[in-house]
């Protein structure tokens, strides 16, 4: 009897085992199926608007997906916020006038690939439904502004953005003048990582994580110049 109950036993382990091994290619397949859509989507994704501010292009798909490019840098304006020129001069930008806020609410995922720009000051602020942002590819080594780059209005009532963790490891801050008010109001942000920057030119912090209630962990703060 006991022999017999071990056959038993040994048969429905097989059966198991068997059953197991046949699921994993479907899983797979499935996973694949899942991951070759959302490729799909991606790539079938058609731009909605798209403009020239400056020397640089951006453009704005169906999906939600921002894209900044180019060399050089953004337009003047005569009015607006303080960004800083590549001869270290202040000039005023409104957040509003540069030319892809009429359409903040649509952006949900930022891809930033720009080289050359001495500010990029204001350039996602009030973007409510903001998610992601991405700089792979920037080279920021000369830009000289950077505030009020992800700030929302929400200390006078306008919604906060949607960010939760940002990467701006990959950013070159060697010539960073300014950063105030980068992350103001962002109150969803809960992570940051900013390891190796090098800031020996930067001079105004000022409300940098100002009303960053969910704020758990800046990642590299402390090898800050």
């Amino acid at each position: 009897e006991e022999k017999s109950m071990k056959r038993k036993l040994d048969a429905s382990l097989c059966m198991i085992s068997m059953c197991l091994v046949s699921a994993v290619p479907v899983m797979h397949a499935k996973a694949e199926n899942n991951a070759v859509h959302v490729q799909d989507s991606r790539a079938s994704a058609k731009v909605v608007h798209s403009g020239v501010c400056g020397d640089l292009k951006w453009s704005i798909k169906d999906n939600g997906e921002f894209l900044l490019e180019g060399s050089g840098s953004l337009a003047k304006s005569d009015f607006g916020s303080f960004v800083i020129d590549k001869d270290g001069k202040e000039f005023f930008m409104a957040s509003n006038e540069i030319a892809w806020k009429t359409y903040k609410n649509e952006i949900k995922h930022a891809k930033i690939r720009v080289k050359n720009a001495t500010s990029l000051a204001s350039i996602l602020s009030d973007c409510p439904n903001l998610e992601t942002v991405d700089f792979t590819g920037s080279d920021t080594s000369k830009t000289l502004d950077f505030a009020g780059m992800f700030a929302t209005e929400y200390l006078w009532g306008s919604p906060s953005n949607k960010l939760k963790s940002v990467d701006l490891s990959m950013l070159d801050t060697s010539s960073a003048i300014r950063m105030s008010q980068l992350f103001w109001g962002c109150i969803n942000l809960e992570t940051v990582n900013i390891s190796g920057w090098k800031t020996p030119n930067l001079t105004d912090m000022t409300s940098m994580f100002d009303s960053c209630n969910s704020l758990k962990k800046i990642t590299g703060i402390e090898s800050l110049d």
